[in-house]
């Protein structure tokens, strides 16, 4: 309540809230807040589709996970447009920072196809991320930077070598690696040509 009585004084760009709260509810207090960026944070995951309802955006359950709330982070960077460089992703030994230009591409692993293999420059093997779809990681990144060019692929633009027009690309090389080829499909090829300038 006192939170709604100083709303005009504040100068917040975001605002997180819970669902359950003493005098309002998040997501009556949400319904005052239209047109402000809003985040809920709450264990109660059946009030996700009314909060989206509202606009909100983001919901992100508890426990809170760091690589969830780094995801929401980025959203909140892109929409106020001030990305970072880097993002955090899960993997079977802990969190790793990885920095956006150090990531030549991501594909699904070969051994699990929950998982996705981060190729980087500054290693020989690439780095396992847990049980993440391609459009969560891409979530996490520049989307100026990077695409999806077909459905086990997502590439680094900076990374292009070369490309020819039967959707053939080359990609730069791991450490101490040979350079990657891939295909871009058919559903990415003009928003791939668009992004890298190509007629």
């Amino acid at each position: 309540m006192e939170f709604l009585r100083d709303l005009t004084k504040l100068q917040s760009l975001v605002f997180f809230l819970d669902i359950e709260m003493p005098g309002i509810s998040g997501l009556e207090l949400a319904e005052k807040l239209r047109g402000k960026t809003v985040v809920f944070v709450s264990g109660h995951k059946e009030y996700a589709d009314q909060a989206f309802d509202l606009e909100v955006l983001d919901f992100v359950k508890k426990p809170i996970q760091e690589t969830r709330l780094e995801a929401t982070i980025q959203k909140i960077n892109k929409k106020f447009n001030t990305l970072t460089d880097f993002a955090y992703f899960p993997t079977p030994t802990g969190d790793v920072r990885v920095k956006y230009d150090d990531i030549i591409y991501v594909t699904t692993s070969d051994i699990d196809s929950r998982d996705k293999d981060l190729y980087l420059t500054t290693r020989e093997k690439p780095l396992t991320v847990k049980t993440k779809n391609l459009d969560h990681i891409l979530n996490l990144l520049n989307p100026e930077l990077f695409l999806i060019i077909n459905k086990h692929c997502l590439v680094n633009l900076k990374h292009v070598i070369s490309k020819s027009k039967q959707r053939q690309i080359e990609l730069s090389a791991p450490l101490n690696g040979k350079s990657i080829h891939e295909e871009v499909s058919e559903k990415y090829w003009k928003e791939f040509q668009l992004k890298c300038g190509m007629t």
